[in-house]
């Protein structure tokens, strides 16, 4: 079971700012803290404000300072943006879908628009 009052101690950031990171109100976040009991993503962004990647090939990421880093890259993903990240991909992914068919039959893609 995971101790919620340890996670945000690790943050090491106030509890006003620790709200704020979690989008929550101060009195909310107390009284998740005081029952040890959150809405699942909100435990998911504590872990990781507290510097713990809780997932499976996450190894070589690290959190510092509200953002998430691969290994040694400068530019972080912010945490206010993790929610938002899955659907960036999956929009990526829908762009190279297009430029590989484009790539593959230029002049075919152009009739088909």
């Amino acid at each position: 079971m995971i101790d919620l009052p340890t996670l945000a101690w690790r943050s090491g950031r106030p509890r006003r700012e620790l709200a704020g990171a979690l989008g929550v109100s101060v009195p909310t976040l107390e009284r998740y803290l005081k029952l040890n009991h959150a809405p699942a993503p909100m435990v998911q962004l504590l872990e990781i404000l507290a510097g713990r990647m809780p997932w499976d090939g996450f190894e070589h990421m690290t959190a510092y300072r509200g953002a998430i880093y691969y290994r040694d890259q400068l530019d972080g993903l912010p945490a206010a943006e993790i929610p938002a990240y899955h659907w960036r991909l999956k929009e990526l992914e829908a762009v190279r879908v297009e430029l590989s068919r484009y790539q593959r039959a230029p002049a075919q893609y152009l009739l088909n628009l």
